[in-house]
This record gives C-alpha cells, sequence and structure tokens, in this order.
C-alpha cells in the first residue's frame, strides 16, 4: 500500500475474437440448456411421437403407393419434423422469456448476440433430431424404402433446422 492509497491493477481483456465467441457460445448453451431443463425430455418425446405419427398417417392418404411417393414420403417426414422445432418451439420460448422479462436480459449480456443466436439454434437442433431420425427410420420400414446415407444429410439436414428456427425468430420477434 502507498502513502496515497491501495494500487489496483487494471486487468483488460478482449472482447473479440473466435476464443472470445467460442466461450461465448459455450455459456450460452450452458444456459440454454439450464433453461431448458424442465421441458426438453417432454419436448422431445412430444417431437418423436409426432414424426413416427408423420411417418405412418402420410400413406393413409395416398390410394395407390407407388415407389417416387414412398421415395417423397420417406424423404420428407423428416424435414417436416423439424418444422415444428422453429414454428412452435421458438417463438413460444421466446414468448415465455418476453413474459418472464429474461429475453432483455439475455440480450444484455456481454456475450456477442450471434453466439446467442447460434446457441438457441444449436439447442432446438439437437432437441429435434431424434424425431426426424426416427421418423426416417419408421417411413423406410413402413414404405419399403432403401435409402443410401448422404454426407449431403448433414448440410441438409442443418439448412432446414436454421430456415425453421429463423422463420420461428422471425414470427416471435414481431
Amino acid at each position: 500500500m502507498s502513502a496515497v492509497g491501495p494500487s489496483f491493477t487494471l486487468v483488460t481483456t478482449t472482447r473479440s475474437g473466435i476464443g472470445y465467441w467460442l466461450a461465448s457460445l459455450r455459456s450460452m448453451m450452458r444456459f440454454d440448456i439450464g433453461r431448458a431443463r424442465e421441458w426438453a425430455l417432454l419436448m422431445m418425446v412430444i417431437q418423436v411421437m409426432m414424426s413416427t405419427g408423420m411417418a405412418l398417417m402420410y400413406g393413409f392418404f395416398y390410394p395407390q403407393m407407388t415407389e417416387t411417393t414412398a421415395l417423397y414420403i420417406t424423404t420428407g417426414t423428416p424435414t417436416l419434423a423439424l418444422i415444428p422445432l422453429g414454428f412452435v418451439m421458438v417463438p413460444a420460448s421466446v414468448g415465455r422469456q418476453k413474459l418472464e422479462g429474461t429475453f432483455d436480459f439475455i440480450w444484455s449480456l456481454p456475450v456477442p448476440r450471434s453466439a446467442e443466436a447460434v446457441a438457441t439454434f444449436l439447442l432446438f437442433t439437437l432437441l429435434s433430431l431424434p424425431g426426424a431420425v426416427l421418423a426416417l427410420v419408421v417411413s423406410c420400414w413402413r414404405y419399403g424404402v432403401h435409402l443410401s446415407i448422404s454426407p449431403q444429410i448433414v448440410p441438409a439436414t442443418l439448412l432446414s433446422a436454421l430456415m425453421a428456427v429463423s422463420v420461428g425468430f422471425g414470427m416471435a420477434s414481431r
């Protein structure tokens, strides 16, 4: 201690760069998973039941099941299983956050807004993937379609989920 008073060291950290963004993403993922603990399992169960139901139900719309129709149903059902994720769950989540007053709090945190958006996207995508995979499996079994899995399924799934989440955020922000 000096005669003038206690000496303080000013610690400055850079709030930019990929390291900061990844640390922010990790923090926001932990925050989002913590908030979703009470409803995530129920959402996943509902998603699985709804997607397997869609895989079975769409076959009743066609009196004659051709190979082309079976292929369209089999490949379209997993994509359609991702849509409720963004069109229903994201607006409901944002609406609940607005009612609780946590929406403004989350956006005021000292993290990049893109990290929060990506964390929300990852959470809802991970919760909907079991339903989409099960819809594909049930559709293949029900309609006798044999598919070969391509690496293109990863970007196709991510783009479908991104579209659903983006539209959901758009509807919720209105």
